[in-house]
């Protein structure tokens, strides 16, 4: 990094990585809101069994020496909270990489009181973050405070909006409501209410319709989850609910647990359940290596879940081992679809969507992990760009067994790898510091093998503006993010509604704009060019009911890639699209003229999207055959839930 000073002391991390070193890093550590340095601050760097750190100097520099291979990092300084998303960082052995930046957040301070529905201040009562938003996700600043004799606390958080939690044994547990925080401000006035709130209640009861005395209930809210205790008559209570959605859902020992139930939450209503438990089924099989042989000791996991199904069980996930015969068998499982997994000690592992309940023979065959590799140059002068971060998507057909992957890179010679990678299909994303980001939409990874992905970044631009009410004034608090060519976090407006959303691609845009008493907004056609910044401006539309409105610009359709091919998954009524008769299922072969079949996703958003009164021309397939569809765009609205 151009005037970078060599630290006084490089510590060095002996022997807690691959390969032999010393390799030496160097990079800032700044204010995220005011990008100002952070003199003071200690960078660690974590592996098994040792860890090294340097503290920056005056001006937030820092490096430090330290063989190569895999980190967890953590950056401290006072006042200041770290983002929890850090992905790990690889290092590359003999590298000299400069660049290896991280931000940190200023925190704040708030204050006020607990009380109950009676008004009486409440004492002892914790208090603690149970939200926080800002650029990225935010941690708990502290561990939860006890309120004084007058029922009041003072607690540090992060920035942004932040949502607090209040709980005391007697009274259960509220939250305030949310608010929005600037860093190093200090915030007082803020009152939780314990004791207040609504019930529901409900019981529990066998398939044959038989109290359900030995069951328990789960249920999630805006709290999280807790166990509700059942009476002898198989009866539930939950007192202290706010307004809002919640979800419940019955086990019961030598039972399968009952099906999820959806209930809202409102002033006056009759809020009264009755959970009716599964007859247990079992689930049996064995696991096998590639070339058919038993594998002892596989772990395999169980819980429901099916192609596109959410919120199908709050259950905890069953598991089991496998014995010396490779066999499995799992006694009670719910009467859903279920996701099967199997690993095995050697890092192989295979995932089962949609597994019929009661299934005897079940053979799971452990697949061995491939790996991505590849190169990341700049795009001007065909150099390595020595620190970036690659991440690994599913695609189509993923399903749980592949998660996503993030690796964070330090290599002089621009090199990565992914390693442990399950097969499929995947898209691969890289983005670095004042870049655009870069993506390979469809990365095929084969059991046992490498394959190889080299990516270009070019220079990134700037979106910077202001989200203002319908009277003109600055919205704080929002969050805002580009829906395409960007891969950052979403960005809070500050005070006076101003935003940042660096490192963008270039091209035409769309930016979502989204906040609790709003309406969404999504702004498309912001044009982005290299090492510029576009201005916007964001009028949002205050919120009429219960649920936000999405307002954009386009022709009404939700799209989907489709094992490879862009699809109609959705048409919204009354739409352009919805009017021309465009059905969900059609596929759409061209966008103007330009075929989608080597279009990117991104690129297929924004094409058909655009500035209202302008046209737009689809080719669809439906069935076997092909025809085209002229559509004018439209200000398009999809009404929230009141």
């Amino acid at each position: 990094m151009p005037g970078a000073r060599r630290s006084p002391e490089l510590p060095r991390l002996p022997g807690a990585a691959r390969g032999s070193g010393p390799s030496r890093a160097e990079g800032r550590v700044t204010d995220a809101d005011s990008r100002q340095p952070i003199p003071g601050a200690t960078v660690a760097f974590m592996a098994p069994g040792a860890s090294a750190s340097a503290r920056t100097d005056g001006r937030g520099y820092y490096a430090i020496e330290l063989s190569g291979g895999r980190y967890r990092t953590a950056v401290t300084a006072p006042g200041f909270v770290a983002p929890t998303d850090a992905a790990q960082v690889s290092i590359e052995e003999r590298a000299q990489v400069s660049g290896l930046d991280f931000v940190l957040y200023r925190t704040a301070t708030v204050a006020g009181r607990v009380v109950t529905a009676s008004r009486t201040v409440l004492r002892g009562a914790h208090v603690r973050v149970q939200r926080a938003r800002a650029a990225r996700r935010m941690p708990p600043s502290e561990e939860a405070v006890q309120t004084d004799a007058q029922g009041r606390f003072s607690l540090v958080v992060p920035p942004g909006e932040v949502v607090l939690r209040a709980e005391a044994d007697a009274l259960g547990a509220a939250l305030s409501t949310p608010f929005y925080v600037r860093g190093g401000a200090h915030l007082t006035g803020i009152e939780i209410v314990l004791g207040a709130g609504l019930t529901v209640s409900g019981q529990v009861v066998s398939p044959g319709g038989e109290p359900a005395a030995a069951a328990q209930v789960l249920l999630q809210d805006e709290l999280g989850s807790r166990r509700l205790a059942v009476n002898a008559r198989g009866e539930f209570t939950a007192g202290g609910l706010q307004v809002g959605r919640k979800w419940l859902q019955a086990l019961g020992a030598g039972f399968g647990p009952s099906r999820v139930s959806e209930v809202e939450v409102r002033p006056g209503g009759h809020h009264h359940l009755r959970l009716v438990l599964t007859a247990a089924k079992g689930l049996a099989g064995r696991v096998v290596d590639a070339n058919d042989q038993p594998v002892p000791g596989a772990r395999i996991s169980v819980r429901p879940g099916g192609p596109g199904q959410r919120m199908v069980s709050l259950a905890p996930t069953l598991r089991a081992t496998c014995d010396a015969d490779g066999a499995f068998n799992v006694p009670a499982v719910p009467d859903l679809p279920l996701v099967v997994t199997a690993h095995g000690a050697d890092g192989a592992s295979v995932t089962r969507v949609g597994v019929a309940p009661g299934s005897t023979n079940l053979v799971l065959k452990l697949q061995v992990a491939g790996a991505v590799f590849g190169q990341v140059t700049d795009g001007l002068s065909g150099r390595p760009i020595q620190s970036f971060t690659v991440a690994l998507e599913p695609r189509w057909g993923g399903g749980p067994g592949r998660s996503p992957r993030r690796l964070r890179v330090a290599s002089a010679s621009g090199s990565y790898e992914l390693a442990d990678v399950m097969p499929g299909a995947y898209r691969l994303v890289v983005t670095a510091p004042r870049y655009g980001p870069a993506a390979v939409e469809q990365v095929a990874v084969v059991s046992g093998h490498r394959v190889q992905a080299n990516l270009v970044l070019d220079e990134g631009g700037r979106v910077a503006g202001v989200v203002v009410d319908p009277r003109g004034a600055g919205v704080p608090g929002a969050e805002v993010r580009m829906d395409t060519g960007w891969a950052g976090r979403p960005a809070l407006t500050d005070a006076t509604g101003r935003f940042l959303l660096e490192d963008v691609g270039r091209g035409r845009r769309s930016l979502s704009v989204t906040h609790r008493d709003y309406d969404t907004r999504i702004l498309p056609g912001v044009s982005v060019f290299n090492g510029q910044t576009a201005e916007v401006r964001v009028e949002l539309a205050v919120r009429a009911g219960a649920g936000a409105s999405v307002r954009f610009s386009g022709v009404g359709i939700v799209l989907q890639r489709d094992q490879g091919r862009l699809a109609v998954m959705r048409v919204l009524s009354g739409s352009p699209a919805a009017l021309a008769g465009v059905l969900a299922g059609d596929l759409i072969l061209a966008i103007d003229s330009r075929t989608t079949e080597r279009m990117s996703f991104d690129d297929a958003i924004e094409a058909i999207r655009g500035i209202v009164g302008t046209p737009v021309r689809l080719r669809l397939q439906r069935a076997k055959q092909s025809f085209d569809v002229d559509l004018l765009r439209q200000e398009v609205n999809i009404p929230g839930k009141s």
